[in-house]
């Protein structure tokens, strides 16, 4: 006697498709690490970066905020203008407002070319030997965002 192939080959098709709608609506087709609207319903939280400058040529601008684990991590760079300035050490401060997860916050500074002072707490200098790579420690962008 024949057993029905029917109810084997219908069980094996819902189950493929179950699967595969499952991986489109959780998988993001652009590969993109910007975070969902989901994660977007966080609280709006305001990023302030300042550092004590040997010039008023010299500022600190926020370039990227990631979500690295539990923590925020904000990568600032200094730049120097062009032109004459006094030399006189002077507070350059940059702030960004966007969602974010809870969290502390941590602040990675490029563009440092003195060698005198403390940074603040919860500050790192990032040197081109030791560059911010939020992504390697499984970081996702939150600022600016991806368009």
């Amino acid at each position: 006697m024949r057993k029905p192939i029917f109810p084997l080959i219908a069980f094996a098709g819902v189950t493929l498709f179950t699967a595969c709608e499952r991986a489109s609506t959780t998988a993001d087709p652009t590969g993109s690490t910007t975070p969902s609207e989901q994660e977007r319903a966080w609280a709006e939280r305001t990023f302030t970066a300042t550092l004590q400058v040997p010039t008023p040529a010299h500022s600190i601008s926020i370039q990227e905020v990631w979500q690295v684990r539990d923590q925020v991590w904000i990568w600032a760079r200094v730049a120097h203008s062009e032109g004459m300035a006094a030399q006189v050490i002077t507070e350059s401060t940059d702030s960004v407002t966007l969602q974010a997860p809870p969290g502390n916050a941590r602040y990675f500074v490029s563009g440092i070319t003195w060698n005198w002072g403390e940074l603040p707490e919860g500050y790192q200098r990032v040197t081109d030997e030791q560059p911010f790579q939020p992504e390697t420690q499984g970081g996702t962008k939150l600022y600016p965002a991806k368009e």
